[in-house]
């Protein structure tokens, strides 16, 4: 089985005031060509599929095209928020795209998500965990608030509540920014840390 796995696409993202769009029209359309050359089985967009909550018209557009362009390759696609995107607005796909193979995970909730992928005699479940915080999953699971304190507190709980596939290949697509030790890494710009 070939998976073909993207993430930061930051569409509609901008440097010094100038768009990227046309650049990242053309990124869009060499991972279309990248996986129809190497025959790849599904797609997964890890988050940060946008650079702002909020994306512009013209990001929207773009990604409406890409997604419409996946739609007709038939391939499975698998995507998830990422912390700079609204969960909700990733998923509102859905209904748009219901009767194809292109799959957005919800904003994160105590029903865990995931769909198996088949792809002839293989079987793999796949996971969605898109961005979380620990406030996030403290109020979806209250009776476990005092566990859940930390980014890795709050990883990891919610990765017990998934339930594995088992005697197969599990995958977790998650984007998420975690760290141990009591100092912070240097971070970009573009990064927020909630």
């Amino acid at each position: 089985m070939k998976l073909l796995h993207t993430s930061d696409l930051h569409l509609g993202k901008k440097i010094k005031n100038i768009p990227l769009l046309e650049d990242q029209e053309e990124a869009l359309s060499s991972i279309l060509s990248i996986a129809e050359t190497n025959n790849i089985d599904a797609m997964i967009l890890a988050g940060d599929i946008f650079d702002k909550g909020v994306p512009s018209v013209n990001a929207l557009n773009l990604f409406q095209t890409f997604l419409e362009n996946c739609k007709k390759s038939d391939m499975p696609v698998y995507i998830i928020a990422g912390n700079h995107d609204d969960a909700s607005r990733i998923s509102c796909y859905t209904q748009f795209f219901a009767n194809s193979p292109i799959k957005f995970a919800k904003p994160f909730s105590s029903t865990p998500q995931y769909d198996d992928l088949k792809v002839g005699n293989e079987v793999v479940r796949i996971h969605f965990l898109p961005y979380i915080t620990p406030a996030i999953v403290r109020q979806e699971y209250p009776e476990h608030s005092e566990e859940i304190s930390s980014y890795s507190d709050a990883v990891n709980f919610a990765l017990s509540q998934q339930p594995l596939l088992q005697n197969a290949p599990n995958i977790l697509i998650a984007h998420q920014f975690i760290i141990d030790g009591q100092q912070l890494p240097e971070q970009s710009d573009s990064e927020n840390i909630t």
